[in-house]
């Protein structure tokens, strides 16, 4: 199939932010799997939040909505609602994905910063890729994620919680904006 002219199209990015409360785990409690992106990781602590709290993906979310225009994830899932309760992530993701289509817009690139001092992100970079590419169809080649640490300041540094800012760039005709 051949591409539309890009005459009319405009380069455009959106910033999302998210942070969810890491809980270490323990025999009494009931916890959720801690994912990133869709890729479970073994771990001792939990992301706690109202869906699956994969903090990535609502990152990755806001970014594309940003970059729209178009509000942010809790004013399109809002936590109050239950039926958002433990939903799985892609969900939102792909909804802001369908709304970039509907608008005739192509995502260039993603740089996704995961900021924590656990895991260790460069141990599941590559697989957290191959989830999001899996679920979305988005190349992973227009995937780009790092870990940070916060070298033990402030409540990422005492492993208290998880933050990822998400920077997407984005290709939409100008009679869709």
């Amino acid at each position: 199939h051949l591409e539309k002219p890009m005459k009319n199209y405009v380069t455009k990015v959106g910033i999302g932010y998210d942070v969810h409360k890491l809980i270490k785990k323990n025999k009494d409690s009931i916890y959720k799997d801690f994912k990133l992106g869709g890729h479970k990781i073994d771990l001792d602590y939990y992301l706690h939040g109202h869906s699956d709290a994969d903090v990535l993906l609502h990152s990755l979310t806001d970014s594309i909505y940003g970059a729209l225009n178009y509000l942010d994830i809790g004013q399109h899932f809002p936590p109050a609602e239950k039926k958002w309760k433990d939903s799985n992530s892609f969900i939102f993701l792909n909804h802001a994905l369908e709304e970039l289509e509907k608008r005739d817009g192509k995502l260039i690139h993603t740089d996704i910063v995961i900021i924590t001092e656990l895991p260790k992100i460069s141990l599941h970079s590559k697989n957290i890729k191959l989830s999001i590419s899996k679920q979305t169809g988005i190349n992973q080649n227009r995937i780009s994620i790092k870990g940070k640490s916060n070298e033990g300041i402030g409540f990422i540094g005492r492993k208290e919680g998880l933050a990822v800012i998400t920077n997407t760039t984005i290709l939409i005709n100008l009679d869709d904006i």
